[in-house]
């Protein structure tokens, strides 16, 4: 049988920004302050046993120990499968995690089967109680009420496999779901990669939401309201195929939401909010995309109402894109334990090629991967409060820091990763200029576009009003 359980370095990722722990007891007294947002990272290699690291925060500054563990892995003989994810699942729940927890994951790899979980843990009775027991809690345990995505990847094909049937047995035992993404049966090393790229993509990009926030001025009650984002210049509302509609009811909620050619997070439900000092109400999207996943087009936005008694739908002309909208981006916590198998069978190619994969994972989970920038933001004017990247296509930011005002707010920030792409430099001033009883306050762009590339690091720098310097490190 194939040492399925060996090295498989469980890495347990939650997106919850979870603390350390595991089996070096790095667990927080519950009355420390609250947790940083952010990834929350555990690895576990199997194979005759179990080797952890438990449980912390991953970013730039603790990447290279988690890459330091995994590549001092070793192989040994057999394979402790289920046990590894079985551990994985006790870890996530006794580690300490943020109030934001927004995912929580397990990614395990094996090129085997199990043949010796029941004998460090017999407390099931035999491998196949053990298996469904771990299946178990995959489908009914939650932390922070998320539910776990677990993740399995197969290296198939091996000699020491003769019956590929119990393999894939195995391997649908710690997923949460028996097709793809969740469960993936690979035929080389190459393929194992390209699924743990995928899945960290996927991870990095559900720990970040990004908001569309709109100003409007509501219609009555049991009105109508209709944003369209496509361009209906040379027609009406009625042309529009990218639009989306709702009731607006009593307690200023929208319901009944239709999206067309759209899709979020928020539902067809929505509570709007009070804006201090205006009849105005405030309606935030999550996650607004097209239905396809591509970004939405900003540029073209206009607001239509109808009221009760109105004969028919007109465009509310007092909406302005400048005033009335704007994005941002928000990050969430996650926790995540990768599982590695660690077997000798994997031999030395294929074993170097799995570490090489998790290290990969890693690094996209950090916005250092191929398919990501990473810049950060340096502020040499006092009156500068915020800075970002805007993307003029979309009419949205891209990514931003806040520094606050005054001597003490000058300086640099950390880096950020995004998508590549060409994005204009803008920095917020807020100022009390000379005869003036009011401050002057609004943002700044830079007068060219600037390209940004995957893989690469840039800083941003502002040192007067429109006098920006992009340089790349």
């Amino acid at each position: 049988m194939k040492n399925l359980a060996k090295c498989l370095g469980i890495i347990v990722l939650s997106a919850v920004i979870g603390l350390s722990m595991g089996c070096n007891n790095d667990v927080e007294d519950s009355s420390t302050p609250k947790l940083e947002t952010g990834v929350y990272l555990g690895v576990i290699g199997f194979n005759d046993g179990i080797i952890e690291k438990g449980i912390g925060l991953l970013n730039a500054n603790t990447k290279n120990s988690y890459n330091s563990f995994i590549t001092s892995l070793g192989m040994k003989d057999n394979t402790a499968l289920i046990h590894a994810v079985y551990t994985a699942i006790n870890r996530i729940q006794s580690a300490n995690l943020p109030d934001d927890l927004i995912n929580v994951s397990i990614l395990t790899f094996t090129d085997g089967v199990d043949n010796i979980s029941n004998q460090i843990n017999s407390s099931y009775g035999s491998t196949l109680n053990y298996q469904n027991a771990v299946k178990n809690r995959i489908d009914t345990i939650t932390i922070n009420n998320i539910k776990i995505s677990a993740y399995s990847i197969g290296l198939m094909g091996k000699d020491d496999v003769p019956n590929e049937a119990q393999m894939i047995t195995g391997l649908n035992s710690v997923a949460s779901h028996q097709h793809e993404p969740y469960r993936t049966m690979a035929t080389n090393m190459t393929a194992v990669n390209a699924v743990f790229s995928e899945i960290a993509e996927k991870l990095y990009e559900e720990k970040r939401i990004e908001e569309i926030i709109l100003d409007f001025a509501p219609p009555d009650f049991t009105g109508k309201i209709k944003f369209i984002f496509d361009d209906i210049s040379s027609g009406t509302h009625e042309d529009s195929l990218l639009y989306i509609e709702a009731d607006y009811v009593a307690g200023h909620s929208l319901s009944g939401i239709n999206y067309q050619g759209l899709v979020s997070t928020s539902g067809t439900s929505i509570q709007t909010s009070a804006i201090s000092g205006s009849f105005s109400r405030r309606l935030t999207f999550q996650n607004l995309m097209l239905a396809n996943g591509q970004p939405v087009d900003l540029s073209n936005l206009e607001l239509y109402k109808f009221n009760p008694g109105d004969p028919s739908w007109w465009r509310d002309s007092e909406f302005k894109r400048d005033t009335n909208l704007e994005t941002d981006i928000k990050e969430r916590s996650a926790v995540i334990m990768l599982v590695l198998d660690c077997s000798s069978s994997l031999g030395n190619n294929d074993f170097n090629a799995m570490k090489k994969a998790a290290n990969d994972f890693i690094d996209v989970l950090v916005g250092a991967g191929p398919n990501h920038a990473q810049v950060r933001f340096q502020n040499q004017h006092m009156f500068v409060a915020e800075m970002r990247l805007f993307d003029t296509t979309l009419n949205r930011e891209i990514i931003g820091h806040k520094f606050g005002l005054g001597n003490n707010a000058m300086g640099t920030s950390g880096y950020y990763s995004f998508r590549p792409g060409t994005f204009r430099p803008q920095a917020y001033f807020i100022a009390n200029y000379p005869g003036q009883s009011s401050q002057t306050s609004g943002w700044y762009p830079s007068p060219t576009l600037h390209p940004f590339e995957g893989g690469e690091k840039y800083r941003v720098t502002i040192s007067g009003a429109g006098v920006f310097t992009v340089v790349k490190e």
